[in-house]
């Protein structure tokens, strides 16, 4: 029998608060990113600009990396966009913005 509250994704996905997300800039257009991992990103626009399906894009994170990213568009729900096999993201990256984020925003533990 499954656990009821058990994590059932390959990866860590780490939720931006809203004043925290870090932007995707695709082409000239900048979009809110609302949720990493290290294959994947959540895109807070219904609205992605993309080529057949592909996106890619420069992530601007608030230690100031920016990561060229790739990935397929997924699916689209409500008023995001989710993109998957993501490339450009590694998983120091993630560790150091939950850090960042456990450090100004204790609570989201």
């Amino acid at each position: 029998m499954e656990e009821p509250n058990r994590e059932r994704r390959r990866f860590f996905r780490l939720r931006y608060p809203t004043p925290e997300r870090p932007s995707i800039v695709i082409g000239s257009e900048e979009r809110p990113v609302t949720e990493i991992s290290e294959f994947g990103l959540r895109i807070g626009s219904h609205d992605v600009p993309n080529d057949n399906g592909t996106v890619t894009g420069e992530v601007h994170l608030a230690t100031g990396d920016r990561l060229s990213v790739t990935g397929k568009i997924q699916r689209r729900h409500d008023d995001e966009t989710v993109i998957v096999d993501v490339t450009g993201i590694t998983t120091r990256h993630i560790i150091d913005e939950q850090r960042r984020l456990l450090r100004n925003y204790p609570f989201l533990q």
